[in-house]
């Protein structure tokens, strides 16, 4: 019971920060060409809605004049690299430091030098395989990127009523005269009849009446008189379901006269009423919803598309001779726009893959190869001006991104990604961490993300992660014999 409501728990949290499933899967789409996977429609920008895992386009500032040239100019050179903090391993090797960002090298720190750490432009992994040969390697890179469903698509988007069909069904005949004009159901979903934007008002009047009606005949008592909570302390004009909820609520908690509490009898009938009032605010949701995809003021409605493509690298010649090779997008088509599609004009949406390779620095002729697998949001520049600015409700910025990314590696080579060092500085954090975890095995070190492997089978896989989980291990209430525990320095 315990593991079912965390994993219900958990599952929840992913849908809401990475996705799909913010909404909660309450809209559909009708969809007549299948050659896009929609996996869901939202009635937002997905930027305010997804915190996590996603890639934005590069930010330009519009330059109006030479000395702003100069100033931006300055600003990107503070944001290379410095050369203090790479490795000998790194100098050895002729990579142009020039090189359109981002450059690879095998440290940890890269990470510091991407463009924002709030709008992520790039993200990636490393892990360690015994194999010269990488075309065993299965390099799989997935995710979702959004449109903005135009105008003339609107009455294909359907709220799906995924609960109680039936009694649905009866609640929409019941008032089918006044609705019918503006919705249509059909099968499991409520959409709109026709583009009832100039008639906005009118149809949300229509929602607010059936509202007031169905809350009076909920508080009419059986002799045909009101409920003196809706009648006598609620403006008539006000009389709406939520409005007399909340009266029936503070009635449960407040004492009647003489301090008394009120009756099992009228406690009962008051929960009733709450529970008929929730039905039909569920029922009354449906038609809201509809009633927002013609919403002027909304962020509008955008659909989601899940792709997810598998880079062949055994396409991939590797020189044997070069401690350590990088592969750009620019020199292997095979890596530039493994996703692209067309936003605007002159304007792409578009993903790009880096690697590098490299040997094992402390045994140069081992098989060993330490692998980086970088994604790059290689979209057009979105340029900011003083009315445009760059931010997750910013539509042409949604527009280029790209959520719920994801990079998964299969091989049956894979090795733990870091060694044990029997030289262990007390001083230094990082050996007290790799001493304290000694027993574990890494597979592998995320950039802008977290890892996650499997290693069970005979092909291994690993793979980005964002929002990480661990089993935590069951405490023991008995104490160890510290006595028959004996430290085997000899590996």
């Amino acid at each position: 019971m315990i593991k079912t409501k965390r994993d219900s728990l958990e599952n929840f949290i992913r849908s809401q920060m990475l996705g799909p499933g913010a909404c909660n899967n309450r809209f559909g789409f009708i969809q007549e060409d299948e050659s896009n996977e929609i996996v869901e429609i939202i009635n937002t920008t997905p930027g305010s809605l997804y915190s996590t895992g996603v890639l934005f386009p590069k930010r330009k500032v519009k330059q109006n004049s030479d000395s702003n040239k100069e100033s931006l100019k300055d600003d990107v050179d503070d944001e290379k690299i410095n050369n203090d903090d790479i490795d000998e391993n790194d100098k050895q090797d002729d990579v142009d430091i020039h090189d359109r960002f981002p450059e690879l090298t095998p440290s940890d720190e890269d990470d510091l030098y991407s463009l924002s750490q709030r709008f992520p432009n790039t993200f990636g992994m490393s892990f360690c395989v015994n194999s010269q040969n990488i075309s065993d390697i299965t390099l799989t890179i997935s995710g979702r990127y959004y449109y903005k469903i135009i105008k003339d698509e609107r009455q294909k988007i359907k709220v799906l009523i995924d609960e109680n069909l039936a009694d649905f069904s009866m609640f929409y005949s019941q008032y089918e005269k006044q609705l019918n004009p503006y919705f249509k159901l059909k099968d499991n979903y409520l959409t709109a009849a026709k583009d009832f934007s100039k008639d906005y008002v009118e149809v949300k009047k229509t929602i607010l009446d059936i509202n007031l009606s169905i809350t009076e005949s909920i508080a009419r008592l059986a002799d045909g008189s009101l409920d003196i909570l809706f009648a006598g302390s609620i403006e008539s004009k006000y009389r709406y379901l939520k409005s007399y909820k909340e009266k029936l609520w503070n009635a449960l908690k407040s004492l009647k006269e003489h301090n008394q509490y009120i009756s099992e009898e009228d406690k009962t009938t008051i929960l009733n009423k709450i529970s008929m009032i929730e039905k039909y605010e569920t029922y009354l949701s449906y038609l809201e919803d509809v009633l927002s995809i013609y919403n002027s003021k909304s962020f509008g409605f955008w659909k989601g598309v899940l792709f997810s493509k598998q880079i062949p690298l055994n396409q991939i010649t590797c020189n044997p001779d070069i401690n350590k090779e990088i592969f750009k997008p620019a020199k292997y088509p095979l890596f530039k726009n493994i996703v692209s599609f067309q936003v605007a004009d002159n304007v792409e949406s578009t993903l790009s893959i880096w690697m590098e390779i490299a040997k094992d620095s402390r045994d140069l002729n081992s098989c060993k190869r330490y692998i980086k697998i970088q994604i790059e949001n290689s979209s057009t520049e979105f340029e900011e001006d003083n009315k445009h600015y760059f931010s997750i409700v910013t539509e042409k910025v949604n527009e280029r991104c790209f959520f719920g990314m994801e990079i998964k590696v299969d091989s049956k080579d894979l090795l733990p990604y870091r060694t044990n060092s029997k030289t262990i500085d007390t001083s230094n954090e990082a050996d007290q961490l790799n001493y304290l975890y000694r027993s574990i095995e890494d597979y592998g070190v995320g950039h802008f993300c977290s890892v996650d492997w499997t290693t069970n089978n005979e092909v291994k896989s690993i793979k980005s992660e964002f929002i990480p989980s661990y089993e935590t291990p069951d405490v023991e209430p008995i104490p160890r014999d510290k006595n028959n525990y004996i430290e085997d320095f000899s590996t």
